[in-house]
Protein backbone atom coordinates (compact mmCIF):
# COMPACT_ATOMS: atom_id res chain seq x y z
CA UNK A 1 0.00 0.00 0.00
CA UNK A 2 1.27 3.45 -0.86
CA UNK A 3 1.47 5.95 1.98
CA UNK A 4 -0.73 9.00 1.67
CA UNK A 5 0.60 12.46 2.35
CA UNK A 6 -1.53 14.83 4.41
CA UNK A 7 -2.29 16.99 1.36
CA UNK A 8 -3.38 14.04 -0.80
CA UNK A 9 -6.63 12.18 -0.91
CA UNK A 10 -6.62 8.40 -1.19
CA UNK A 11 -8.74 8.59 -4.34
CA UNK A 12 -6.52 11.02 -6.26
CA UNK A 13 -2.86 10.87 -5.21
CA UNK A 14 -0.43 13.13 -7.05
CA UNK A 15 2.09 11.55 -9.37
CA UNK A 16 5.44 11.20 -7.60
CA UNK A 17 8.48 11.10 -9.81
CA UNK A 18 11.73 9.49 -8.77
CA UNK A 19 13.67 11.34 -6.13
CA UNK A 20 17.01 10.10 -7.48
CA UNK A 21 18.96 11.22 -10.50
CA UNK A 22 22.41 10.61 -11.94
CA UNK A 23 24.57 13.38 -13.38
CA UNK A 24 28.26 13.40 -14.33
CA UNK A 25 28.91 10.06 -12.55
CA UNK A 26 27.36 11.27 -9.28
CA UNK A 27 24.00 10.53 -7.64
CA UNK A 28 21.60 13.04 -6.09
CA UNK A 29 18.15 13.06 -4.52
CA UNK A 30 15.49 15.73 -4.41
CA UNK A 31 13.55 16.46 -1.24
CA UNK A 32 9.87 17.28 -1.06
CA UNK A 33 10.95 20.86 -0.42
CA UNK A 34 12.71 20.72 -3.82
CA UNK A 35 16.26 20.88 -2.47
CA UNK A 36 18.90 18.82 -4.25
CA UNK A 37 21.11 16.74 -1.95
CA UNK A 38 24.39 15.18 -3.02
CA UNK A 39 26.59 14.30 -4.72
CA UNK A 40 26.97 10.65 -3.77
CA UNK A 41 29.28 8.19 -5.48
CA UNK A 42 26.64 5.45 -5.68
CA UNK A 43 22.85 5.35 -5.80
CA UNK A 44 22.82 3.18 -2.68
CA UNK A 45 24.64 5.93 -0.77
CA UNK A 46 22.02 8.45 -1.96
CA UNK A 47 19.22 6.10 -0.90
CA UNK A 48 20.76 5.63 2.54
CA UNK A 49 21.22 9.37 2.99
CA UNK A 50 17.62 10.00 1.93
CA UNK A 51 16.45 7.56 4.60
CA UNK A 52 18.63 9.34 7.18
CA UNK A 53 17.22 12.70 6.02
CA UNK A 54 13.63 11.43 6.36
CA UNK A 55 14.30 9.92 9.80
CA UNK A 56 15.78 13.20 11.05
CA UNK A 57 12.87 15.17 9.59
CA UNK A 58 10.40 12.81 11.24
CA UNK A 59 12.20 13.17 14.58
CA UNK A 60 11.90 16.96 14.46
CA UNK A 61 8.17 16.79 13.68
CA UNK A 62 7.33 14.38 16.50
Amino acid sequence: MTSIRKDESELHPRFRESRFFHSMDQWYFVTRERTVEGPFEHRLAAEEMLQTYLNELDATVH
